[in-house]
């Protein structure tokens, strides 16, 4: 199968695998915290958000195909901290992009902002590159 192209911004690349050392990793599963935004939700459901619902137009959403709970969201996350789907970042320091994969085979992506994280997913239309990527890299990592 051949490779697919790296994205442009070099901030949105995958580590490469082995990055993170098991100490870091188990840091980086207890540190990293998923919090959610309700700019990515149509239907917030369990994340307590007030307004509950506040979605942008062109925002992407994590749920617009299918309503995802807030555990689920963190779940997915530490999966994919622990496949090391992560963006490149300095010993200590929090990356600021986790990609994950959920059991449909769909491409999500985590962002870090002054919270924590929050998520959504990689659109098939808009996001096709990248979405082909984290696919590839998440199957060459199982």
């Amino acid at each position: 199968m051949p490779r697919t192209q790296q994205p442009n911004n070099p901030k949105r690349r995958i580590a490469p695998p082995g990055q993170l050392s098991a100490a870091e990793q188990a840091d980086l599963l207890a540190r990293a915290r998923y919090v959610g935004s309700a700019l990515h939700k149509h239907k917030a459901v369990d994340y307590g958000f007030h307004p509950p619902g506040n979605p942008r137009p062109h925002k992407s959403l994590c749920d617009d195909l299918r309503i995802i709970r807030r555990q689920e969201a963190a779940q997915l996350m530490a999966n994919g901290i622990r496949l090391g789907m992560i963006s490149a970042c300095p010993a200590g320091q929090l990356p600021k992009f986790i990609w994950s994969v959920d059991q449909d085979g769909e491409a999500y992506e985590a962002k870090i902002d002054r919270n924590g994280y929050h998520g959504y997913r990689l659109d098939r239309d808009h996001e096709k590159t990248m979405r082909q990527y984290v696919l590839d890299e998440w199957t060459r990592r199982q």
